[in-house]
């Protein structure tokens, strides 16, 4: 439909079964499912929108042989180092401010990256670094959600 360039079969693999998901896109295949610890997340909304239609490709295959070393830092169970990788990658490519995700990395996250293909930004941390991460993000313009890692898989609910 000319809507995604990065596919969204990652995306919803995570979204449906929960936990650290590694996907080969193209094939559309799970390549890697495991459990994360039950970390926080601090998810920082801009009020800015941005559409994927947007992304130049040829600027994506320049940077091709970094976004396969994410990927195998991902393979190698290196899950956090892949996503903050990405995540500075991707900010560069689509052109969004890094400084967030370094924010977040100083005021103690485990890890911080886009989420999805941003700009949103999703910090990884420990329930005592919750409060320094949202501190660091207070003053930028959007909303900040609090929640926490999900492990579990999606269930649909009968509605009478």
């Amino acid at each position: 439909m000319g809507v995604s360039v990065t596919g969204a079969f990652d995306d919803a693999s995570a979204s449906y079964y929960g936990g650290i998901i590694v996907t080969d896109n193209f094939q559309r295949k799970i390549i890697l499912k495991e459990n994360s610890k039950d970390y926080s997340v601090v998810i920082y909304v801009p009020s800015e929108k941005s559409y994927t239609k947007n992304v130049d490709l040829k600027k994506m295959k320049v940077l091709r042989s970094l976004f396969e070393e994410a990927y195998n830092l991902a393979l190698k169970g290196q899950f956090w180092e892949a996503l903050t990788f990405n995540g500075l990658l991707c900010s560069s490519l689509l052109g969004y401010d890094s400084k967030p995700i370094i924010d977040a990395l100083d005021s103690g996250a485990i890890a911080a990256g886009l989420s999805g293909k941003g700009p949103s930004i999703a910090a990884i941390c420990r329930e005592e670094d919750v409060r320094r991460i949202t501190s660091a993000w207070k003053h930028l313009p959007g909303q900040i959600i609090l929640t926490q890692v999900n492990n579990q898989k999606a269930e649909a609910t009968k509605i009478d």
